[in-house]
């Protein structure tokens, strides 16, 4: 049953220090927050959440493998929000919670009112944060997209095209580019640069070595063969490559 504002939530404390997790459980209002369970370690907290099902794992960064419990809970089922408390002021800490998988966090100057605010929100699926915040994790999103794109278009680059495997499975049998040419109804000009393409992907020197290279697989190619490349005159039956 999805969790709302109005039904209760079900909270674990997790802090090394066993008089903030009494004394954090004392000061929460009882009646919409609801503590089920407490621990005072990462390999007890996998077990509490594992038997008491929360809504909300509440985790102080200042215990030991805090992140490493962050980035557990993330992963393990059940699945369960996590927001971390006595976060400092400092931009690294409060992206290395988001990173480890953190939805909410309360810095060490807030009250109990924001405290339970952060608790609410993060239920509601929102983030409570400063704009100076909020442009960081923007800043590493970013980041994070324009590193995976060019690793997808490097990995793209690097392994052959369609048309480059089919010349490749033609110097494996030890064809010459004249023959190429007239298997694959394209100029011998072509199976040069194609040649010459394949020799630079798989980094040898000779025609020789590149037929004992098995090339990477080609992801993009396999999902869209649409047969010659550009300046390619018409295709030829497709060959089997062996």
């Amino acid at each position: 049953m999805p969790v709302t504002i109005a039904s209760p939530i079900r909270l674990v404390i997790v802090a090394d220090v066993r008089l903030y997790r009494e004394g954090l459980a004392a000061l929460l209002p009882r009646g919409r927050l609801v503590i089920v369970g407490s621990a005072g370690s990462r390999a007890t907290a996998a077990t509490v959440v594992q038997a008491t099902t929360p809504d909300i794992v509440l985790i102080d960064v200042a215990s030991p493998e805090a992140f490493d419990l962050m980035r557990q809970l993330r992963v393990d089922p059940p699945p369960v929000r996590v927001v971390a408390f006595g976060v400092g002021d400092d931009l690294s800490t409060i992206v290395e919670c988001a990173e480890a998988g953190a939805v909410g966090y309360v810095p060490t100057i807030a009250g109990i009112e924001e405290f339970v605010a952060t608790i609410e929100d993060a239920v509601a699926g929102e983030l409570r944060c400063p704009p100076k915040v909020a442009g960081e994790l923007f800043r590493r999103v970013g980041d994070r997209s324009t590193a995976y794109t060019s690793a997808v278009t490097a990995e793209s680059d690097l392994a052959l095209t369609v048309r480059q495997r089919q010349v490749h499975a033609m110097l494996r049998q030890q064809l010459s580019n004249k023959e190429i040419a007239s298997v694959l109804n394209i100029s011998e000009a072509t199976v040069k640069n194609h040649v010459h393409k394949i020799l630079e992907k798989l980094h040898v020197s000779s025609r020789a070595k590149a037929a004992t290279c098995l090339p990477r697989p080609n992801r993009r190619a396999a999902r869209h063969d649409r047969g010659a490349d550009v300046g390619d005159q018409p295709q030829a039956a497709p060959l089997a490559v062996g």
